[in-house]
């Protein structure tokens, strides 16, 4: 199995790097349209939409063939303005065009700057959440937590994908670091008032995680945001994307970004409890909010997500109302 496994990583990361390089032998138009091809050609391999399906289903998600092909048009879309990004940067490729940030709950980002001690800003993996932290990024300087990778090659491709195309500050995270470890690394960032971005929905093993119920399984994410913002008073605020028909041009669409209201950690009362409620309250929020579209969340065919819903559910599931899909006056659904 364990060779199994490595031979996939090699196969996906080779197929990642010849994408990226046939990218950047073309011009920003083509490589985005190598990106809506490779969506495409995803759609039609049996395999992936079955284990779409499969997981959507696990997850008491809308399943139905919109919410499939949907999926692997925002895959498409996501992959062929990150080839772009690859070679002409985030302006460069025009990426900045597809996507904005939502001034209705924009305040909700500024009043946590405001407050003074620092943000965490907490963003799942919807597709195109890189572009909406660089989006971010030029209002307010963001660090982004990273983990470091063990293949020297696929490393040099994250580094210059975040450092040099991108534009984010970084903090990479060692793959065998400790808790209190990563922590030092980033409290600096707060204490100075400035924006941490971090990715709660990967999953972590029991040592170095929390539980926590998602989909009606009990998962363990890493509780870093919670412990940063206990320890630093910093607010938490969330960044999701919101797809939407492009008024200016019908049949396209574009990601919005909106931000909750910040949330603050108490520091008072039994620690443990605390970052476990904490942690679980993201979590259930984040889901009730998938519910609305499944089809954005980039996770669905992440190999580890994968595994958690192929087992029983062990708690009760929230099963989605029917998906309003967005309309074209530009408003996300």
């Amino acid at each position: 199995m364990k060779l199994l496994d490595g031979l996939r990583r090699r196969l996906t990361r080779g197929a990642t790097v010849a994408a990226l390089r046939a990218g950047g032998a073309l011009g920003v138009g083509p490589a985005r349209s190598v990106g809506l091809a490779l969506g495409r050609a995803a759609h039609l391999v049996p395999w992936l939409r079955q284990r779409l399906t499969d997981n959507l289903n696990a997850a008491g998600m809308d399943a139905s063939d919109s919410t499939v092909k949907a999926y692997f048009r925002r895959l498409g879309v996501w992959a062929g303005h990150s080839i772009g990004v690859h070679k002409a940067g985030f302006a460069g490729s025009l990426a900045d065009m597809q996507v904005e940030l939502d001034p209705e709950t924009l305040p909700h980002l500024e009043d946590a700057v405001k407050r003074g001690r620092g943000v965490v800003v907490a963003t799942p993996h919807l597709f195109c959440y890189e572009f909406g932290a660089c989006l971010i990024h030029r209002r307010y300087p963001v660090t982004a937590i990273v983990r470091e990778s063990k293949d020297a090659a696929w490393g040099a491709i994250k580094h210059r994908w975040y450092h040099e195309q991108l534009g984010i500050n970084t903090v990479f995270r060692p793959r065998r670091g400790s808790m209190v470890g990563d922590l030092g690394a980033v409290l600096g960032v707060l204490r100075r008032g400035g924006l941490l971005g971090i990715t709660p929905d990967v999953l972590t093993s029991r040592a170095s995680g929390v539980p926590v119920v998602m989909f009606g399984r009990t998962v363990s994410l890493y509780p870093g945001m919670i412990l940063l913002a206990m320890r630093t008073g910093a607010p938490i605020v969330t960044a999701s994307g919101r797809w939407f028909t492009d008024p200016r041009a019908p049949g396209r669409e574009r990601a919005r970004v909106v931000f909750s209201e910040p949330l603050e950690l108490s520091k008072r009362g039994d620690r443990d409890t605390a970052v476990r409620d904490g942690l679980q309250r993201w979590c259930s929020t984040f889901e009730a909010d998938l519910r609305r579209a499944p089809q954005d969340w980039l996770f669905w065919l992440d190999k580890a997500w994968t595994k958690v819903l192929q087992q029983p559910a062990t708690h009760p599931l929230a099963h989605s109302p029917a998906i309003t899909h967005p309309q074209s006056n530009g408003r996300a659904a």
